[in-house]
């Protein structure tokens, strides 16, 4: 792994405990600290106290707005880190990114291909000052 994303954060937002246990140990496996929240305030609040490399999030995670409201307040929250959407509901990949999102991936996916989306679009961490 590049050694600029290895230890990167990551924010999971994902409200399936079974797949948000198994994404954080496969994202540690591959060098990355995964921190994780199950709902969408949930994400605003980490947003707003750290700063993450990327965000992973589910589309359909619930709340008081239509899934992309919802999304685009995660998307808002974490700019300048990119923002992908890992789910299970039929969403065009391309309106995902039309809307500011990074990428869309469908849920099962082969770990691989998310980890190659993963590694395109997370950020690399500032260097240590001094």
């Amino acid at each position: 792994m590049d050694r600029q994303v290895s230890g990167a954060r990551l924010l999971l937002v994902e409200n399936e405990r079974d797949l948000q246990e198994v994404m954080v140990e496969l994202l540690e496996a591959d060098g990355f600290r995964a921190i994780t929240t199950d709902s969408v305030p949930g994400a605003l609040q980490m947003l707003a106290a750290q700063t993450f490399q990327l965000v992973l999030t589910d589309f359909q995670l619930g709340g008081e707005l239509a899934p992309w409201a919802e999304l685009q307040r995660i998307r808002d929250a974490a700019h300048p880190a990119p923002v992908g959407i890992v789910t299970g509901a039929a969403i065009d990949p391309q309106e995902a990114q039309r809307r500011g999102f990074a990428f869309a991936i469908q849920k099962p996916f082969e770990w691989e291909a998310l980890l190659a989306c993963v590694m395109e679009h997370v950020r690399p961490q500032p260097p240590p000052i001094g």
